[in-house]
């Protein structure tokens, strides 16, 4: 075998060692200073030809031109709770700072974490740095600053630069923080303990650095100097005090500039800052059967869907629910929940574990008196209560008759009882749990019911809080108004492009058959309110075009309220459609076929709801209603209306554009305002209205039905505004509330003024407040205030008050009118119909 240095391939070793010092001292100054030195022996090029011993000596050779060397020896193994012997000259990054230990000239510094191996005159400054924190303000990192030391990264890239995370310690980056390492250190005394506070990444936020942007910076402004190699390898070097001015720079100017994802981050950042400080969502579980799993399980699902609340479950004692519901100083009616879902079989009412031996007559009775503790916890909470029907917990014979009798005949009669009790309630919903069994069973284990009261098996449980979620998300607004649709092999089996429309797997057998059953249930939820969009990478009018012609499409383009087709990033293009639609980007779920194009989308729009799709297009309807975010809690005329507004939008978008000035505009459109009161035909759309609606929404204060009735009843008043034009139906598209009890004498207060987006620029905005002041007027009122509170998703609202007169108060904060106000006249363009003026 030959030697190394008879190896014909090779660099001489002489050449090899000349070639690397004279790229070192190219890469240093030339005045001799302080050097860091992070290498990647592997990546240098020269790795084959120098051995341990070349390395030493071009070490030494820095050494005797009167640098100071700085090699990592980092020991991250102490964070697993490994003990940091000083002296036992092993380094966990890399073979350069291991080898520097071996020689006389090197001493390691204290730190059991971000040990470096040391040398030359300012070594002793690096050997007393005290490092209170592992990156701080009297850390070696900072000495480097202070000394203006070169940072050389010897094969290695800048993202193997430790020193950058100095800088984030400085710059106090929000998705790092301080954590403490315990652990035994031996600096040759023996062991003893230490604490280590090192600013850490926070797994919770998960965020991956990527410094590619100061990397850019130090290049474009000259900072970084490289040298190559032969091979593949090159030299990286620049001035510490350079790249801390350019770093802490760019950090003060956007403290995420340093991860990937930064928006996803943002947005994780700014849902904690939320969760913290905002109201818990309270939620109870209300059974007298083991529920905890449920609670546990139902607690886990929001967390994962609601990240900017915190989420709160109560559960009812065992065997202690109807005691709990009628009992007005129970925890659970103290906990005040938004959302109650009660679940009791007829086993629980009556403490059996069955109910065969059971008199059908005393079961009734039961459920009676079930039903009526329901009715008093109606009245002593607030928020929508959901009920789950009874459904047998035991195997029984299969009534083919339907004769009544029987245990199931029983559970039928038992379900019409709480069904005609429930239908007369406010806000309370009926859960047939026995057809959600059917469709996703088995639901009971008998065995989990017998040895510790469990009604569902933990299949069924991971089903039914999946549901509870949903009737959450939909009674908390947070559910989805646009689905934006992919088309090959989403829509469609195969690619357009490639395939052809004839190649396509749309109909017939499988796959095709699944994609068609696919775009069906897509439009049920089109006709239901859901509206539709297609952004897709392909050729627009050959997309159209085979949406058009294909004999088994169910989706037509007319059945798209907006669409992208196109070679654009598709989370471009959701943008635009949404500025299109004055829509949020939290309403729309994104469905693809493709992971990338899904990930893509979590990273650089993370409000976007986005669908899993499996591999098999047969599944693809099942994980669309299995998708919490499509929960419809109630569809309102409002809900089915939609679809065709978004349609109108465009329509009055395009009349705008074509219009000679904006008086022409909003005189073309033939507007008419309606201001009514609540009554029981608009109660839902109003709740619904005020519970999602987020970017016109001054205080976006949320209230339910109960809360509306009683502001109406006596506190103040509830609006509801009604529009129509020449291109939309008449649907109730805002609400204004206002309160006049416990203010000061003839003064009365928007609490919240909101309108849909859709709606906004036709000019009605201040026409509505101004018809409301001059109401007010007639009704003797002489000052009308309101509140902007700023969400970051209500900046659409934020000048109403400015630009219809109002002035803002610095002492009270409120924008005030004085009444009355002669420039409260209403735009002739514009009919105004106040149910309220008529009635006084």
């Amino acid at each position: 075998m030959k030697s190394r240095a008879e190896r014909k391939d090779m660099i001489p070793v002489t050449a090899a060692r000349r070639i690397l010092l004279e790229a070192l001292l190219k890469s240093v100054p030339a005045e001799a200073g302080p050097v860091v030195i992070h290498s990647s022996l592997i990546d240098i090029g020269l790795a084959a030809t120098l051995s341990k011993w070349d390395w030493m000596f071009l070490l030494r050779s820095l050494l005797r031109r009167g640098y100071s060397l700085a090699l990592p020896c980092f020991t991250f193994s102490f964070c697993r709770g490994e003990d940091f012997i000083s002296q036992d000259g092993r380094s966990e990054t890399g073979l350069l700072g291991e080898w520097a230990l071996s020689m006389p000239e090197f001493q390691r510094t204290e730190h059991p974490i971000y040990s470096f191996a040391v040398a030359g005159r300012e070594a002793a400054a690096w050997l007393s740095c005290t490092n209170t924190t592992t990156f701080g303000e009297d850390s070696i990192f900072a000495e480097f600053t202070r000394q203006n030391a070169r940072m050389v990264m010897l094969g290695a890239g800048w993202e193997y630069c430790t020193f950058f995370h100095h800088l984030e310690e400085l710059s106090r980056v929000p998705y790092r923080y301080f954590k403490d390492f315990r652990g035994r250190v031996d600096y040759g005394s023996g062991l003893t303990d230490i604490s280590v506070p090192m600013f850490v990444r926070d797994l919770e936020i998960a965020a991956e650095n990527d410094f590619g942007a100061l990397v850019d910076i130090m290049t474009r402004q000259g900072i970084c100097q490289a040298e190559k190699l032969p091979g593949a390898g090159e030299i990286l070097s620049a001035d510490c005090s350079e790249i801390a001015t350019a770093g802490l720079k760019l950090l003060a100017e956007n403290p995420l500039a340093c991860v990937n994802s930064s928006r996803a981050i943002a947005k994780l950042l700014n849902d904690r800052e939320k969760r913290e400080a905002g109201p818990a969502l309270s939620v109870a579980i209300v059974s007298s059967a083991t529920i905890d799993p449920l609670a546990e399980q139902l607690e886990a699902e929001l967390a994962g869907l609601i990240t900017d609340q915190r989420i709160v479950v109560t559960t009812t004692g065992f065997g202690q629910s109807i005691q709990d519901m009628i009992n007005p100083d129970s925890e659970i009616v103290r906990a005040r929940p938004a959302f109650s879902f009660v679940i009791n079989s007829l086993e629980d009412l009556t403490g059996n574990l069955g109910i065969a031996d059971v008199e059908p007559d005393v079961l009734l009775e039961r459920v009676e008196q079930y039903c009526g503790a329901i009715e008093r916890y109606r009245q002593q909470v607030d928020g929508w209560i959901f009920v789950h029907g009874f459904a047998p917990l035991q195997p029984g014979r299969i009534d083919l008759h339907r004769s009544g009798d029987g245990e199931r005949g029983i559970h039928r009669r038992a379900n019409e009882i709480l069904e005609q009790h429930l239908s007369s309630l406010e806000s309370t919903r009926f859960i047939d749990i026995g057809e959600i069994a059917a469709q996703n069973g088995p639901a009971v284990d008998s065995r989990l019911w017998h040895i510790g009261r469990l009604p569902y098996t933990p299949e069924f449980t991971r089903v039914v809080a999946r549901i509870h979620a949903g009737l959450v998300l939909s009674g908390t607004g947070r559910t989805t108004r646009l689905i934006v649709l992919d088309l090959d092999n989403t829509l469609w089996g195969g690619v357009l492009g490639e395939d052809g429309p004839e190649g396509l797997a749309l109909g017939g057998d499988h796959p095709g058959n699944a994609f068609s059953e696919f775009q069906r249930h897509l439009k049920l939820l089109s006709d239901s309110g859901i509206a539709l969009a297609v952004c897709s990478k392909n050729d627009d009018q050959h997309a159209i075009d085979a949406m058009s012609t294909l004999p088994d499409m169910h989706l037509r383009p007319d059945d798209l309220v907006s669409r992208r087709i196109n070679w654009k990033p598709k989370y471009q293009n959701v943008t635009e459609i949404c500025e299109e639609l004055s829509l949020g980007l939290a309403s729309v779920l994104f469905v693809d076929d493709n992971p990338a194009e899904r990930q893509q989308m979590r990273q650089f729009l993370p409000e976007v709801k986005v669908l899993d799709l499996p591999d098999d297009p047969a599944l693809y309807v099942r994980a669309l209603f299995d998708s919490p975010w499509l929960t419809n809690l109630e569809t309102t005329r409002e809900d089915r209306l939609r679809v065709e507004n978004y349609r109108a939008r465009r329509k009055t978008l395009e009349l705008q554009a074509s219009a000679a000035n904006l008086d022409e505009f909003y005189m073309s459109l033939g507007s008419r305002v309606y201001l009514s009161r609540m009554t029981s035909a608009n109660r839902a759309r109003t709740v619904q209205l005020v519970n999602k609606t987020n970017q016109f929404n001054t205080t976006t204060h949320r209230y339910d039905a109960q809360a509306l009735e009683r502001i109406d009843a006596g506190d103040g008043q509830v609006a509801v505004i009604g529009y129509e034009d020449r291109f939309s139906r008449l649907e109730n598209i805002g609400v204004l509330i206002a309160r006049w009890s416990g203010m000061p004498r003839g003064v009365v207060e928007i609490d919240t003024y909101l309108l849909s987006c859709r709606i906004l620029g036709r000019g009605i905005e201040q026409t509505i407040l101004k018809q409301f002041a001059a109401r007010m007027t007639a009704s003797g009122f002489r000052l009308v205030r309101g509140m902007i509170i700023e969400t970051e998703r209500n900046s659409p609202v934020r000048d109403i008050y400015a630009s219809s007169g109002f002035s803002l108060s610095p002492a009270t904060g409120y924008w005030e009118l004085s009444l009355p106000d002669p420039a409260l006249a209403i735009p002739e363009w514009v009919e105004v119909i106040d149910e309220f003026e008529e009635q006084n």
